[in-house]
């Protein structure tokens, strides 16, 4: 399948489906694309750079990312244990999604007015930052450019693609984890695969007919 540029994403147009829920609604690109552009208006009214992501719906998280990316800003991954903890060493201007556990500035996906984006062409030196797990330490601040995920994102399709086909994403690893982000959201996204916006906690929920056996290269 054709693997469009993560930084000229928004500039698609298209119709095909994004992804869905457990009750079998999808949405459309245009959806996704829109609530990309309603996000994006409220983040450029900020001057904070890092905005932190906390959501566990992968629609929301997507959109999300590319809000951030397309007002400016520097979505910050972590888990919600160590963004309340303000061990993450950023001082970053909000939420975006669930901020209950934060006192920071809270932008919800609730009373969004659909737009256009701010802008259709990302810049590929936009950034991501994540954590790793600091199983073995200090958990370390990791930052990521567009530029180094679309080479990321072709090595997954020239490698499992056409095993796949345009078959539909569902994960038991979350969209919080760098492997969950790449394999069930971003992958997806630039090649048009529908992906399920939830988890399946455990791999013996999935039925064995969906499951792809991938390890990290």
């Amino acid at each position: 399948m054709t693997v469009f540029p993560l930084s000229r994403l928004l500039a698609i147009e298209s119709d095909h489906t994004v992804c869905f829920d457990r009750q079998g609604r999808e949405i459309t690109w245009p959806e996704f694309v829109q609530t990309v552009g309603a996000l994006a208006a409220k983040l450029s009214a900020s001057k904070s750079r890092f905005w932190a992501l906390n959501t566990s719906n992968s629609f929301e998280y997507g959109c999300a990312l590319f809000a951030c990316w397309s007002a400016g800003k520097t979505p910050v991954l972590a888990p919600e244990h160590m963004l309340t903890s303000n061990k993450h060493g950023l001082e970053f201007g909000g939420v975006i999604g669930s901020g209950e556990a934060f006192s920071k500035s809270v932008i919800s996906f609730d009373d969004l007015t659909l737009q256009d984006p701010l802008i259709s062409i990302i810049p590929t030196m936009s950034e991501l930052v994540l954590f790793t797990s600091g199983s073995t330490g200090q958990p370390m601040q990791v930052r990521r450019s567009i530029l180094n995920i679309e080479a990321e994102l072709d090595v997954l399709e020239s490698l499992w693609g056409e095993t796949i086909g345009g078959a539909r994403v569902y994960s038991t690893v979350s969209h919080r984890h760098v492997y969950g982000m790449l394999f069930r959201l971003l992958w997806p996204l630039v090649t048009q695969r529908a992906f399920a916006v939830f988890n399946f906690e455990y791999p013996e929920n999935l039925p064995e007919a969906h499951w792809l056996r991938a390890r990290p290269y």
